[in-house]
């Protein structure tokens, strides 16, 4: 009883370092960045070999515009805390070459900004601003819709895709600017 006790705590024990590996695979490597261009394709190790994935930013609305186009949208959305602001970001997301599909989902995206991070803000989006779809993408197709964050007023915001499986060769990160 005692050794099958200690094979289970064993096996925890190394499902969670594990486990902690690929999660810190996503902070760990050169951040591949974009330098102000609207656009970046990043790499991603699959189980069928590597996945190449292109992020393209086709619209950025953020400060009062956002701010009202979210409050419209619901009155059960809420506003942003003093000091920030809502943005919105239509992405368009195509998977350009790579054996297998690329699982695309929104919450696999942040905000990054000022030292802090925001996931995408899950509530009821403007109907002409539809939620970016969870989606299995296949070599050459495409998907768009936008995200919702909520950031510092002001900062330079960069975005970030950083999905479970597979796993990205460095940071895969877009820079959106701070207006």
């Amino acid at each position: 009883m005692l050794k099958h006790r200690m094979s289970l705590l064993v096996l925890a024990t190394f499902l969670s370092a594990f486990l902690l590996g690929l999660w810190m695979a996503h902070f760990i490597g050169p951040a591949v960045e974009n330098a102000g261009s609207p656009a970046i394709s990043c790499r991603f190790r699959g189980d069928e070999g590597n996945l190449d994935v292109k992020l393209e930013v086709l619209d950025v609305i953020r400060g009062r515009e956002a701010n009202e186009d979210v409050a419209r949208a619901s009155p059960f959305n809420e506003g942003p805390p003093a000091g920030y602001e809502y943005l919105l970001v239509r992405i368009k997301v195509t998977l350009l070459d790579g054996r297998g599909n690329f699982s695309l989902n929104p919450l696999f995206f942040r905000a990054e900004f000022d030292g802090e991070a925001a996931g995408v803000k899950l509530m009821v989006y403007p109907r002409d601003k539809p939620l970016l779809r969870a989606h299995e993408l296949s070599p050459g197709e495409s998907e768009s819709g936008w995200l919702a964050f909520v950031v510092r007023r002001g900062s330079e915001v960069k975005l970030q895709l950083r999905p479970l499986l597979p796993e990205p060769e460095g940071k895969c990160l877009l820079n959106l600017g701070n207006e």
